[in-house]
């Protein structure tokens, strides 16, 4: 029987659904693993099977399983060094830009509760059993979860990001993480798949030709650092308030989206999402008038997870770094899909969400500069992948 253990460290807070702070809930459960494995092994199939989705979906249902056979890898419990559970939000309280990133899932006033969330630092290992040799993409989307992804409530901003630490195979070391950022390059361009130019955008979060992997900024304090990018995508997003964003002034990158949305405010009629809903839904809007409007998907559920993923990688004890990945894919499914906008005791408004051509925004955060002070938003911004 063949055996595999891969073992990562959680660098920023886990809030995770379903655990509970009583003792018989204290593990990671075995299907939350493998839908994470199987979320990247699916992203890093698309390449070798996206051609033909029907061999893909066949070899997914032998790995993983399906409602017609059983996996052909067995998901062990995990172990672990014991996990400490806070329901406090003073480690939070002075990093408004964290805050920022996990709006709805932090207090915004002392008389809202936190949901329990697991602490840092904190190591753990999954184990598997397999009858043959390991897939080597499973190997791989082993990696790339511990690389750029994480787990758990706003994983895609930063909370509950996974570093991962090695990779035994009947258990000796098979593969280390990388300590240096260009080792972390390198191991990159090795696992992931060469971009093919005829991809045209995903029908789902994969690598394609028009994803990339940024790295922003390094620093050896990795709420700071998280806090920074927070603070620079609260900047770059707000409208603010009174010309400000706190005390900062604002830097309007999105008036005509304030004004669309003032114009649904107003019952004017409007033809066309505002252009921040590429960065995920559902988007609040709250105007000093007392106005609220929600942007929502319709008839595809209720939300549409962010195609931009950040990720707090731990290099060494002493050095962290911050990556950025962007996943361009069909924003909605549908050959007309559309987008509501709900405005506060009112009907809701219809539009177009056919919304890929706004990708650009994205990278805008990324890789422009701030429009009043023509300075780089990150000035060590740079593409590791492709």
């Amino acid at each position: 029987m063949q055996t595999l253990e891969v073992t990562y460290q959680l660098v920023t807070p886990a809030f995770l659904e379903g655990f509970k702070t009583e003792k018989k809930y204290m593990r990671i459960r075995e299907m939350s693993i493998k839908g994470l494995i199987r979320f990247w092994w699916r992203a890093l199939a698309y390449p070798l099977y996206g051609h033909d989705i029907a061999t893909l979906h066949n070899r997914e249902a032998d790995l993983f399983g399906s409602t017609k056979q059983n996996s052909s890898v067995l998901f062990l419990p995990s172990e672990d060094e014991g996990f400490v559970v806070e329901e406090s939000s003073k480690p939070f309280e002075p990093y408004k830009g964290i805050q920022y990133l996990g709006y709805g899932l932090l207090p915004q006033n002392d008389k809202q509760p936190i949901p329990p969330y697991i602490k840092v630092p904190w190591h753990f290992t999954i184990r598997l059993l397999s009858k043959t040799d390991f897939d080597p993409l499973l190997i791989n989307a082993f990696k790339i979860l511990g690389l750029i992804g994480g787990m758990g409530r706003r994983s895609r901003r930063g909370f509950g990001s996974l570093s991962i630490v090695n990779i035994k195979h009947q258990g000796k070391v098979l593969w280390e993480s990388p300590k240096t950022l260009t080792d972390l390059t390198r191991t990159l361009q090795d696992i992931l798949p060469s971009p093919n130019p005829a991809n045209s955008v995903l029908t789902y979060t994969a690598f394609g030709s028009q994803t990339a992997i940024y790295f922003l900024a390094h620093g050896s304090h990795v709420f700071k650092l998280w806090d920074e990018v927070g603070r620079q995508f609260q900047m770059y997003r707000s409208f603010g308030r009174n010309g400000k964003v706190g005390s900062i002034p604002a830097e309007k990158n999105f008036r005509d989206d304030h004004d669309l949305m003032q114009q649904a405010l107003n019952h004017e009629p409007v033809k066309q999402a505002p252009r921040r809903s590429i960065f995920g839904l559902p988007h609040n809007y709250w105007f000093s008038s007392g106005g609220q409007l929600m942007v929502t998907p319709r008839g595809a559920g209720d939300r549409r997870a962010s195609p931009l993923m950040l990720h707090l990688h731990q290099l060494t004890p002493e050095e962290y770094v911050v990556l950025a990945s962007v996943f361009p894919a069909k924003f909605l499914p549908g050959a007309e899909p559309k987008i509501g906008i709900r405005v506060k005791n009112s009907t809701d408004i219809s539009v177009p969400g056919s919304i890929e051509q706004d990708y650009p925004v994205i990278n805008e955060f990324i890789t422009g500069k701030v429009a009043k002070a023509q300075t780089s938003r990150f000035p060590e911004a740079r593409c590791i992948w492709p």
